[in-house]
């Protein structure tokens, strides 16, 4: 969705055939997006299947990131399928999806604007989240012809979270680790702007000026309250973003499509493992900006994302000037000492004799090495064949 042809942000949607249920977001640009690959796996699992079909039209973009979604699905079985090119009621269930949310965008930026007094901005980062609650609107209280929604054919209960309005102003109380919201002193109540509810955990998205958080509590405000637009340009955070880095901004229709990526390169393991950095160290520490694991934990979501390595030295940093901390990383650097050292290889394995590919055919010595290298390269850890 956008204003001009050819510079827009894509939206990815997503429905669910047995359950009518429909996931709807931004993403930063179509092919292998590690933002939308997550969001497609985390749909994926939330309804709990363990095999099912994933079907879309054969462009190249949603094919590579379909293969990329589906490599990462662990214990789940999914079959990719193709619609025939050009035959477009062949996918008419997710053309369907498309016009409803695009519906649902629009009536909300409408409403938004109109009771803000303001014209949205195509930077703004509340519009990034309308495809995502527009779509949640739709599963959680859109009735079907047997009387339930979407919601209620997935999980057998009806969606219980308070009804608020996209954009609205409100206090929150934010959900942080016990240990983190001992101190009295500090405010209870914060100031932000209504944006969902996580499908996963139920918690309610608020937006500010810091990011997203996560919030326990809230409290609203009278209805002439809800709708004052101070400090609306202030806020930040989008879907792929929620961990605010400064200077960055983003125009949801101001960028043309990307180049879908060609497959990342094998690289062997490391040599020692690494001391992890805990969903219970992002709470207590705070999250590094810019950081896609820390984004994820702040998400609610499970996540197999590396942190960077400037979270990670900045973790490690403070993990260091308390007790608990030292003793994690004295007992890892223990583990470390008493890992045994892998063996020295006696040769090197050529490039040919790792993939099974001699100098010369047809030669008994090549044909030995060939079987040798064959026999070695499936016992190397560090080499794909």
């Amino acid at each position: 969705m956008g204003q001009d042809d050819g510079k827009v942000k894509p939206i990815l949607v997503i429905k669910d055939s047995k359950t009518q249920a429909i996931a709807a977001t931004f993403v930063e640009a179509k092919g292998t997006d590690p933002y939308a690959i997550k969001f497609w796996q985390g749909f994926v699992k939330h309804l709990g299947y363990k095999k099912f079909i994933a079907k879309s039209d054969g462009e190249p973009a949603i094919k590579a990131m379909k293969a990329k979604a589906i490599d990462g699905l662990k214990g789940i079985e999914a079959i990719s399928q193709e619609t025939p090119e050009g035959d477009h009621q062949a996918n008419g269930l997710a053309e369907v999806a498309v016009r409803e949310v695009k519906r649902q965008v629009r009536v909300m930026k409408s409403s938004l604007e109109e009771k803000l007094g303001i014209t949205l901005s195509d930077e703004d980062p509340v519009l990034a989240w309308l495809p995502r609650h527009g779509a949640d609107l739709l599963t959680r209280y859109r009735k079907g012809e047997d009387g339930r929604t979407p919601e209620q054919r997935r999980s057998g209960k009806a969606w219980r979270r308070p009804a608020l309005e996209l954009g609205e102003r409100l206090f929150y109380r934010e959900a942080v680790a016990a240990e983190s919201n001992k101190n009295d002193l500090h405010m209870k109540m914060l100031e932000g702007r209504y944006i969902g509810h996580h499908g996963g955990t139920g918690a309610l998205l608020v937006i500010t000026p810091n990011g997203v958080k996560r919030a326990q509590g809230v409290r609203r405000l009278p209805p002439e309250q809800r709708w004052d637009a101070q400090g609306w340009t202030s806020l930040r955070g989008y879907p792929w973003d929620v961990a605010h880095r400064a200077g960055r901004s983003h125009r949801l229709n101001g960028e043309g499509p990307l180049p879908v990526q060609g497959p990342a390169p094998v690289l062997a393991p490391p040599v020692q493992r690494r001391l992890y950095i805990l969903k219970a160290d992002v709470e207590r520490l705070g999250p590094t900006p810019g950081c896609p694991g820390c984004t994820c934990v702040l998400l609610g979501e499970s996540t197999q994302v590396n942190h960077t390595e400037a979270c990670r030295a900045r973790m490690m940093e403070l993990l260091a000037q308390d007790e608990r901390g030292k003793a994690r990383i004295e007992a890892h650097e223990l583990r470390q000492r008493r890992r045994p050292e892998p063996p020295e290889r006696e040769e090197e394995l050529r490039v040919a004799d790792a993939v099974g590919e001699p100098e010369a055919s047809g030669v008994p010595e090549a044909e030995e090495e060939r079987k040798r290298g064959a026999r070695v390269a499936r016992g190397h850890p560090g080499l794909c064949r």
